[in-house]
């Protein structure tokens, strides 16, 4: 009894043993999934844009008239810009700085991957915001 349970093991195991050295070399190694490849690259270029100087860019998006009120700006991390100004804010209500200070906002929020941004004052202070949760979605708000 054992000795027919044997003789189909061994040829079930041979029939193994084969198929596996008839495999092309090609499929025996998985291919990457679509998925992992995908999400390997936007971590890649996140890392990448995390700290980038956007002074430059910040000031053509601009205009020639407000760029020299934009000292510096960077990309904080992915989609958020902080942009350094040396506009001074009088706290008046409808004042031109404010003016000058969304004008600079709403160029910037236009830029590509844009989604948070902050307009500071000279002093460092936060002046307007734009992708704020606690300001109206889509515009740049005076805070």
């Amino acid at each position: 009894m054992r000795e027919a349970f044997l003789v189909p093991a061994v040829g079930l195991l041979a029939a193994l043993a084969l198929a596996g050295c008839s495999a092309p070399t090609e499929a025996a190694a998985p291919a990457e999934s679509p998925s992992v490849a995908e999400s390997a690259a936007p971590a890649e270029t996140a890392a990448a844009a995390e700290g980038t100087d956007l002074t430059e860019q910040v000031r053509a998006a601009v205009g020639e008239d407000l760029a020299p009120l934009v000292t510096s700006a960077e990309q904080t991390e992915p989609g958020r810009v902080q942009v350094d100004t040396s506009i001074s804010d009088p706290r008046t209500d409808d004042s031109a700085e404010a003016g000058q200070a969304i004008y600079i906002c709403d160029a910037v929020s236009g830029m590509d991957a844009v989604e948070h941004v902050s307009v500071m004052e000279s002093d460092g202070s936060t002046f307007v915001v734009y992708g704020h949760p606690a300001y109206p979605a889509g515009e740049c708000s005076e805070v």
